[in-house]
């Protein structure tokens, strides 16, 4: 019997028939008014009888061959040898909400954004900065990714697409207010606008949104004081939008952010905007006397008009001796 069980579990997997995820978006809203239509069952459809489920008293699904979801501790199961890695989020997901990832007692990983190791913790992780996250096992020369997850904000440049992970499906998508007639499985981000994401995860019966900003265009900025690349006085920048990052480089040393710019040299002015978009302005500011370097000026002047009386004087006494 147990053999028979195998065989028919092997060939469901093989067959596609994936549970759905249970994700960790911003904010969920229920809405009995959204239709799921029969294509959607059949795509978020697990596949499994019911006797392996809830009602059963069984609180642990498959999601794939390499995948449980447990509902009591409302975590993916990623097994490691004989132990897990456990977390909120299912491998491929993107999410606004706040990323767990812990392990069983003796497990070797860790998490990297953006291709960075983040702090090695004994407690586990918990992650909100936007940016793109792999769970890595075993030591730095057998480190191999276990599962994959991205963060973003309200405002994104990129993913152009953002394909649904198993067994999630997509209810409805609009830009700007507007309805988009979308792929249930598939989510195009091509078209800057404001956009809202509604979707279901079957098994669960869960309804899922989220809304975020696609912007492909890089922030501009002006720069008054400045003519074909120079600058004769102060330089004073303009344009910057709440949100803007800026960078300022007078030659190969970064200097503090600030929006008037006075000493002279080469500069290089870097600013990114929320959703990653950057621009870059370089210009040079030629040596000037300002009032203060006037006055300072001045000063000096008669620093060195004292310092040649008082020598002229010294000498002369020296001579009547």
């Amino acid at each position: 019997m147990k053999k028979i069980r195998a065989v028919l579990l092997f060939i469901m997997l093989a067959a596609g028939l994936l549970l759905p995820c249970d994700s960790v978006y911003a904010t969920v809203l229920p809405d009995e008014s959204m239709e799921i239509t029969p294509e959607m069952e059949m795509q978020g459809v697990t596949g499994f009888a019911e006797e392996n489920g809830e009602e059963n008293g069984n609180t642990k699904v498959m999601i794939s061959d390499s995948i449980v979801y447990d509902q009591t501790l409302q975590s993916y199961c990623y097994p490691v040898g004989q132990s897990y890695v456990y977390s909120n989020v299912i491998d491929g997901m993107m999410t606004q909400a706040e990323v767990s990832v812990t392990a069983d007692e003796g497990v070797v990983y860790r998490l990297y954004q953006d291709s960075e190791p983040l702090a090695e913790s004994a407690t586990g992780y918990s992650v909100t900065e936007p940016g793109s996250y792999t769970v890595m096992t075993g030591n730095d020369k057998t480190a191999s990714p276990l599962f994959s997850f991205r963060i973003i904000g309200a405002s994104i440049r990129e993913p152009n697409r953002y394909s649904m992970p198993a067994g999630c499906v997509v209810l409805s998508v609009t830009r700007d207010g507007e309805e988009l007639s979308a792929d249930s499985r598939e989510v195009v981000l091509m078209e800057e606008g404001h956009y809202a994401l509604s979707y279901v995860c079957i098994r669960s019966d869960q309804y899922y949104s989220m809304e975020y900003t696609v912007d492909h265009t890089p922030p501009e900025l002006t720069f008054e004081g400045v003519a074909d690349g120079k600058a004769r006085g102060e330089v004073t920048i303009q344009g910057l939008e709440t949100g803007d990052i800026l960078h300022i480089y007078r030659g190969d040393t970064e200097i503090s952010a600030r929006t008037t710019l006075s000493q002279p040299g080469e500069y290089k002015v870097k600013v990114e905007d929320a959703a990653g978009n950057s621009n870059v302005y370089t210009f040079f500011i030629m040596f000037y006397l300002n009032t203060g370097g006037i006055s300072f000026g001045l000063v000096l002047l008669l620093a060195i008009i004292a310092l040649c009386i008082y020598l002229a004087v010294m000498r002369k006494k020296l001579r009547v001796r």
